[in-house]
């Protein structure tokens, strides 16, 4: 074998060596064009060898076959260059490619050739191609200097050999270095495109890093086989330690964690070792450099082997202290009253419902206590919305005192508290809770240099006994609440049944009542006034009462509160007054000049912005004299808005309509108010007159309301006179007018006209 068929060999070996690991590499892709560049230049040289005519006679034929098949690899090779590099890869795959095809194609050609001008050309192409190796490959580090110094090597032996024909007595040395030279500049040119690649990796976790260090994230990961743990330092800065050495991080990590969070720490990671959870998540508390805990959420997620046992576990820290206090605070308006700190509606609401959910086992009974404060919004308008704050503070703390611990307190709404009672023994030991709580509320009340004293009401409701759900057991309980107020407040009382029954019959008034409205079911019962100085009677009191078709007579307390708090004592007082009006007007047209009526007023009609006004048109339409026609007020009912309140009876007045005092002396103002009040009418409660004859005391009380009105020029009248001896000394104490059964009770409007038009 002579020593250019050697050579070919040695260049057929490189070749075939750098087809095998492109090959290798192809399963990036990246690599596809090489190979088959170096699968094409292994059979040009097969090709060589088969057409040496010395050796390989009556071969031509294969060679042919053979030269093709190279052609046809090295044109595929371009044009998946083309494709899938040039236009989809960056710049240095090209510079990389570009190059080794052109040392191929001219090889190939040298070899073909004897040389002359193609040996300059390949040997400056060498050399240019290790200029832009080293210029376009910065980056790498090895593989430029191997590709680089190759081809300059390369090229320099060509420019060597053609002027000194250094290889013309070794073909075999020839062909030897350059498949050396030929091999190195495919080999750095792998190098150099797995060195670029690194350096794109560590940019590319440089900017990982630097982004999750931006979103606030650390980074920790386990390896179960090296036993080795990394906890990064933008995790150890959430706790103030991020110049810990790494060796010691998962220790303090472990140690600093919130006793009560480790375990459950400990155990979801157990049990996502033990794959019985897709991922990891946890959430706990960690002590940082100022011993103070924060909130971090770890996830992560697991990788295994073939056998399923975990091999490595990576994931990330995040510091959800924020979110944390912002969950607590949105928990904290969910279901804390502001005003107070005690739990609102919602908490106790959903406690009464979790009971529901156990379905109230074992035969435990609960009670439910709503608690309400006697005519607060007198409070409220005493001391101001401001301070009724720091009243109803006060409250909420005297009732929590009473309470067993267990026991949950809740601000249901304005001055309305409600205490649940977890596994009452038996109804007394609840009564005894709830006496404890109204005689603590009994203590007066220091505010803005009042002393307060209040009183509050309870209802009781016992459960499952009496109701399944929150909204019927809190129902019943006010609706015993209630009750108590019913019965004279500052009391306890328990729902029953019959109490029900009482609501039932309430909402079917209250649906009667509309229809009522409509139909004009409410007429005027007249209790009549005489003058004790002239001995006649020169007015009356118009009192409304329901013609109910089937029921007959309904009395007024059955139905004018429910009327006040379903606002329908608007259009029935509005009824009132205009037939009180026309009664008059009847009454002047019979010569009764002076005849007046006065018509009681709720505060729900006084607080009507078209009160003044709406009254105002029925004098018009009715042509009356307004000084005819008198307003009750009662005492409560002024100091409900007491400024307010005043505004309008003055405008009243001003329209000449006369303004009476009602049961003076049984609420709020007494005798201070009366001087502020614009009054022309005063009229004593019947409460003061019934032992007015029989009780010295009472008698001084009645003889000192008559003299300080006659002082302020209000006329006096006295109700429920019903005895000759009351009589007789309201007319030694000089009151003006009297009205009671004495006379006569209630008369309806015949009956009326029939008493004063007999003559």
């Amino acid at each position: 074998m002579n020593e250019l068929v050697t050579g070919i060999i040695f260049l057929a070996i490189s070749s075939f060596l750098l087809s095998i690991l492109f090959f290798y590499f192809y399963k990036n892709s990246k690599m596809k064009s090489f190979f088959y560049f170096s699968m094409s230049s292994f059979v040009y040289t097969l090709s060589f060898l088969l057409d040496v005519p010395e050796e390989f006679t009556g071969v031509t034929l294969i060679s042919n076959i053979l030269l093709l098949t190279g052609t046809m690899l090295l044109v595929n090779g371009l044009y998946v260059f083309l494709i899938d590099k040039i236009f989809k890869y960056s710049k240095y795959i090209r510079v990389i490619v570009i190059p080794f095809i052109l040392i191929l194609s001219f090889d190939i050609f040298v070899l073909d050739t004897n040389g002359g001008f193609s040996y300059f050309l390949f040997a400056f192409l060498m050399i240019f191609i290790s200029s832009i190796v080293f210029v376009f490959f910065k980056n790498a580090q090895i593989g430029k200097y191997i590709s680089g110094i190759s081809c300059f090597l390369l090229g320099v032996i060509y420019i060597l050999d053609f002027y000194t024909e250094m290889f013309s007595d070794s073909e075999l040395v020839w062909y030897f270095i350059h498949s050396i030279l030929f091999l190195l500049i495919g080999i750095g040119i792998i190098i150099c495109y797995y060195e670029i690649t690194q350096v794109r990796l560590t940019q590319a976790e440089e900017r990982y890093r630097l982004a999750l260090e931006g979103a606030n994230e650390g980074v920790f990961e386990y390896d179960f086989k090296k036993n080795t743990t990394y906890i990064s330092s933008k995790s150890m800065s959430f706790i103030g330690r991020s110049k810990v050495e790494e060796h010691k991080r998962r220790a303090l990590w472990d140690l600093l964690i919130h006793t009560e969070d480790y375990r459950e720490m400990k155990d979801k990671l157990k049990r996502h070792l033990n794959r019985e959870t897709e991922q990891y998540t946890c959430e706990y508390r960690i002590k940082n450099k100022s011993n103070k805990y924060i909130w971090i959420n770890a996830r992560g997620k697991a990788l295994f082997d073939e056998v399923g046992n975990p091999y490595k576990f990576t994931g990330f820290h995040t510091n959800i202290t924020e979110r944390k206090k912002h969950e607590e605070r949105i928990n904290y308006l969910a279901y804390y009253d502001e005003v107070t700190g005690v739990y609102n509606r919602a908490y106790i609401s959903k406690k009464v419902n979790e009971l529901q959910d156990r379905e109230f086992y074992k035969g435990e009974k609960h009670a439910l206590l709503v608690i309400d404060i006697d005519d607060f919004k007198y409070v409220n308008d005493l001391i101001g919305h401001v301070q009724g704050d720091f009243f109803l503070k006060v409250i909420s703390e005297r009732i929590k005192s009473c309470i067993p611990n267990n026991s949950v307190l809740s601000r249901y709404s304005g001055d309305e508290f409600i205490v649940l009672l977890y596994n009452i023994k038996n109804i007394e030991s609840v009564r005894e809770i709830s006496n404890l709580i109204l005689e603590s509320l009994r203590k007066k009340i220091h505010v803005m240099n009042h002393e307060i004293f209040i009183s509050a009401s309870s209802g009781i409701t016992v459960f499952p006994d009496q109701g399944k759900n929150f909204q019927e057991i809190f129902m019943f309980a006010e609706i015993a609440m209630n009750k108590a107020k019913e019965l004279g407040k500052n009391r306890c009382v328990v729902f029953n049944k019959n109490m029900n029954d009482e609501i039932l019959e309430r909402v079917l008034l209250e649906n009667n009542m509309y229809e009522a409205v409509e139909n004009e079911e409410f007429i005027i019962a007249y209790q009549l006034q005489k003058d004790l100085k002239n001995d006649k009677f020169t007015g009356a009191e118009a009192l409304v009462r329901w013609k109910h078709p089937e029921k007959g007579l309904i009395p007024p307390n059955k139905f004018i509160p429910l009327a006040e708090e379903t606002g329908l004592i608007i259009p029935i007082g509005e009824l009132i007054l205009r037939e009180a009006c026309k009664k008059i007007k009847f009454f002047q047209e019979k010569g009764m000049q002076d005849f007046s009526i006065s018509v009681n007023v709720s505060s729900v009609q006084l607080k009507s912005p078209n009160f003044v006004a709406s009254l105002n048109n029925i004098i018009n339409e009715i042509d009356l004299d307004p000084k005819l026609l008198t307003l009750e007020i009662t005492e409560s009912i002024l100091m409900e808005s007491f400024e307010l309140n005043i505004k309008k009876l003055e405008k009243l007045r001003e329209l000449g309509i006369k303004i009476a005092l009602d049961d003076f002396g049984t609420g709020y103002s007494s005798f201070n108010y009366l001087v502020k009040l614009p009054i022309d009418i005063l009229k004593i409660d019947k409460s003061f007159i019934d032992g007015v004859h029989k009780n010295p005391k009472a008698k001084l009380v009645v003889e000192g309301i008559i003299s300080f009105a006659k002082k302020l020029n209000f006329l006096v009248v006295a109700e429920g006179v019903e005895e000759i001896e009351q009589l007789e000394i309201l007319k030694e104490q000089d009151c003006d007018k009297i009205q009671g059964y004495i006379f006569s009770k209630p008369l309806f409007e015949s009956e009326l006209d029939r008493m004063l038009l007999k003559k």
